[in-house]
């Protein structure tokens, strides 16, 4: 992915992720993840 952005949102052991980017041909592609701070 081109142009990654990582974005946290929130705070506490349990953080949900998004990662944002785009495909080769311009198309906006993500996913989401969940962050565990111990």
């Amino acid at each position: 992915m081109d142009d990654t952005q990582v974005y946290r949102i929130g705070e506490g052991p349990q953080i949900p992720v998004y990662v944002l980017g785009k495909t080769a041909n311009g198309q906006l592609m993500g996913f989401k993840t969940q962050l565990s701070e111990t």
